[in-house]
C-alpha cells in the first residue's frame, strides 16, 4: 500500500512503470557511488579495528572472542565483526574492500527502505526525492564507504520502522515478533540503539496520532490508560513472547563468549557503552548544543533546506492539503531522535547519523509541495536557501585558484585541487541549472538543481578527490617500510600505544605492546624488543634514550596533526637526527 500527499492509501499497482524504473535506476546510481573504488583507500582510525579483529578471529577460529594483537577487545557486539568475516569470504581476502562492504550494502538497504517508507506515507515523487536527498548527503555517503557499524544500525532501524508502518493499522498480529527480531539483530551490530530508536519513534508516533484521544481524558489515570491504548501494537500478549526471544537472540553471543572463554567483558560492554554512556560517560562528552551545528555538516548540501522543511512541517495545512499525517511520522522520527541524542551525556558528531532519513523525508516533502501551498515563512526560507546554495556554488570556484596564490605559509603548500576541469564543470553547470530554476520558479526545477549539485559533488569527492588525496596519506606505506626494516634488522618490534597498527604490519603472532614508558624501557633492559613503534609526540619523552630511525612523512600544512603520525625508535641507539622514509608519491 502507498499513501498520497492527502493521506489516502493507494495500491502499489497504481504506480507507473516509469516510476519503478526510475527507482531502480537510482539504486544503480547509488550502487556505483558506494561500491566503486570501495577498497581503494587505506584504512584509518577505527576502521583498523574492523579489519584486525575479524582477521584474528579467522586465524584463531575463535569467533566469539574479539581480540586485537591477541588482547581481548570487546567494544562492539560480535555480529559487526562477523559481517566483515562473511565479506572476506566473498572477496577472498581480509582487506579494505571486505571491511567496508557491509557498510556499503547497508547504505543501499537504507536508501531502499527510505523510499519504501516514503511510498507508504507520501507518493512516488516524494519517495524518489527522499532517496536522492538521503543517498547524496555527505556523511551518509562517507559512512557508506567507511568500515563501521553506523550504516548497519540505520538500515536495521529503517527495516523495523517500515514493518511497523505496514502493520500499524493491524496492531494485533505476529508481525511484532519480526519487529523485535529485526531490532535484536540490529542491536548485535551497533548496540542497544537498535532497540531504543525504533521503539522511541514508533511509540511517540503512536501517541502523536492519538493525541486528541489522550488529551481528551478527564483524569490523569485515563491519560495513562489512553497512552497504553495508543500503543496497542506494543502492549499485546504476543510481545510477551517476542520480547524474551529478542533478548535471547541479542544476549546469545555474549553468553556463549562467557561460557566458552570465561570472558564477561562483552556483558560489561553492554552496560558501559549502551546504558552508562547515556547518563555518565567516561569520554566523548560534547556540549549539549553540539548537534545543532553538526546536523548541517552531516546533511550537507541538503541541510540548507532543513529549516524551511521544519517550518513547513509544523505549519497549518494550506490549500489542498487536508492533513499532515504523512509529515507527522517524519517529524516524530527526526525530532524524537534529535532530542534523544541531545539529552544523552555522551555526544560525538556521527552519533546523530540515524536522524538523517527523517530529515530526508521532511526535505523531500518540502520539495514535493507546490510553492503556492507553502507556509509564508517556509516559502521565504526556501527561496533564501535556494539562492544561498547558488552563492555557495559560485564561491567554491575559488578553490580552482592555486593555494600558493591565495594563502600564507604553510597553507600555500597545499596541492592543487585534483580534476579541476571536472570540478569547474560541476559548479558552472549547477549555476546554469540554478538560473533556469530561478526563471521557472517551480519546486521541481529547484530540486533538479540541488539534486544535480549534490550528486555531482558526491561523485567528485568520493570517486575523484579522495582517491587523488590518497597519495598524501602515508601510514600504510610507512608501516610496510617498518615491516621490511625490522625483518632486515633483527631485535624484535614492539608497540607503544599503537595497537591497531598491527593490521598493516601483517604479523601472524601477537606483538609485545606497552602503554607505560617505564614498562617499555624495563622490558628493553631485560632483553625485550629493540625497535618500538610509537607516535611522534611520544618520541620526545626524556625517558626514551633511543633515536628515531624511521619517521612517517610530514607535510607542511598538517600542523599539530603531524605529532600523531608514527615513528620507529631504536631503543639501543642515541638521540640523533632521524631517517625519514619516502611514504607517498610526493616524496
Amino acid at each position: 500500500m502507498g499513501k498520497n500527499q492527502s493521506g489516502n492509501f493507494e495500491s502499489f499497482k497504481s504506480y507507473e512503470m516509469k516510476s519503478w524504473f526510475l527507482m531502480l535506476l537510482l539504486l544503480c546510481f547509488f550502487g556505483l557511488l558506494y561500491f566503486v573504488q570501495l577498497g581503494g583507500r587505506a584504512l584509518w582510525s577505527e576502521e583498523l579495528r574492523w579489519a584486525q579483529i575479524p582477521r584474528e578471529m579467522l586465524e584463531s577460529k575463535q569467533y566469539f572472542l574479539p581480540t586485537i594483537n591477541g588482547n581481548t577487545y570487546y567494544d562492539k557486539p560480535l555480529a559487526s565483526y562477523w559481517l566483515v568475516i562473511f565479506s572476506s569470504w566473498c572477496t577472498g581476502t581480509m582487506d579494505e574492500l571486505a571491511c567496508r562492504l557491509p557498510s556499503a550494502i547497508s547504505g543501499m538497504i537504507s536508501v531502499l527502505f527510505t523510499m519504501l517508507i516514503a511510498l507508504r506515507l507520501y507518493n512516488q515523487k516524494t519517495a524518489i526525492y527522499s532517496a536522492i536527498i538521503l543517498g547524496t548527503s555527505y556523511s551518509f555517503v562517507f559512512f557508506s564507504r567507511h568500515a563501521s557499524t553506523d550504516l548497519e544500525n540505520i538500515a536495521g532501524i529503517l527495516v523495523a520502522l517500515y514493518l511497523f508502518l505496514v502493520y500499524e493499522k493491524k496492531p494485533q498480529g505476529w508481525w511484532v515478533l519480526g519487529f523485535w527480531l529485526v531490532m535484536a539483530l540490529t542491536s548485535l551490530t551497533k548496540g542497544l540503539l537498535g532497540f531504543a530508536l525504533p521503539l522511541l519513534v514508533a511509540g511517540v508516533y503512536s501517541l502523536a496520532q492519538n493525541r486528541v484521544m489522550i488529551l481528551a481524558a478527564s483524569k490523569p489515570s485515563l491519560i495513562v490508560v489512553n497512552c497504553f491504548k495508543a500503543n496497542a501494537w506494543l502492549f499485546q500478549w504476543r510481545t510477551l513472547i517476542a520480547l524474551p526471544i529478542a533478548i535471547l537472540v541479542y544476549l546469545a553471543p555474549f553468553l556463549i563468549s562467557l561460557a566458552w572463554f570465561g570472558n564477561g567483558e562483552g556483558l560489561s560492554m553492554v552496560w558501559r557503552e549502551n546504558i552508562r554512556r547515556f547518563y555518565n560517560p567516561v569520554n566523548h562528552i560534547g556540549p549539549i548544543y553540539l548537534y545543532f551545528g553538526v546536523i548541517f555538516t552531516l546533511l550537507a548540501p541538503w541541510s540548507l533546506f532543513l529549516p524551511a522543511a521544519l517550518v513547513q512541517a509544523f505549519s497549518k495545512p494550506k490549500g489542498g492539503l487536508k492533513d499532515k499525517q504523512s509529515d507527522l511520522f517524519a517529524m516524530v522520527y527526526f525530532i524524537s531522535m534529535f532530542v534523544f541524542f541531545t539529552l544523552a551525556s555522551s555526544r560525538r558528531s556521527y552519533y546523530l547519523l540515524p536522524v538523517l532519513p527523517g530529515a530526508a523525508l521532511l526535505i523531500a516533502s518540502l520539495f514535493a509541495t507546490e510553492y503556492s501551498k507553502l507556509n509564508k515563512w517556509a516559502g521565504f526560507m526556501f527561496k533564501a536557501s535556494s539562492y544561498l546554495l547558488l552563492g555557495v556554488v559560485a564561491s567554491i570556484l575559488v578553490l580552482l585558484v592555486p593555494a600558493e596564490n591565495l594563502l600564507p605559509y604553510p597553507w600555500n603548500t597545499l596541492p592543487q585541487l585534483p580534476y579541476g576541469l571536472i570540478f569547474g564543470l560541476m559548479a558552472i553547470s549547477t549555476l546554469a541549472i540554478g538560473y533556469w530554476a530561478a526563471c521557472k520558479k517551480e519546486m521541481n526545477a529547484w530540486f533538479l538543481c540541488s539534486g544535480w549539485f549534490a550528486s555531482f559533488l558526491m561523485v567528485y569527492l568520493f570517486q575523484g578527490f579522495f582517491p587523488a588525496a590518497e597519495a598524501y596519506r602515508t601510514q600504510k606505506e610507512f608501516l610496510k617500510q617498518v615491516q621490511a626494516f625490522t625483518v632486515q634488522n633483527p631485535g624484535g618490534l614492539c608497540l607503544y600505544k599503537t595497537r591497531e597498527a598491527v593490521f598493516y604490519l601483517g604479523n601472524k603472532a601477537p606483538m609485545p605492546e606497552f602503554h607505560s614508558e617505564e614498562k617499555l624501557m624495563e622490558s628493553y633492559k631485560n632483553g625485550g624488543s629493540r625497535w618500538a613503534l610509537m607516535k611522534k609526540r611520544d618520541t620526545l619523552s626524556p625517558i626514551f634514550g633511543g633515536c628515531v630511525v624511521l619517521e612517517e612523512t610530514n607535510f607542511p600544512w598538517e600542523g599539530a596533526q603531524a605529532k600523531v603520525k608514527l615513528a620507529l625508535v631504536d631503543l639501543a641507539g642515541k638521540k640523533t637526527k632521524s631517517q625519514v622514509v619516502a611514504t607517498s608519491l610526493q616524496d
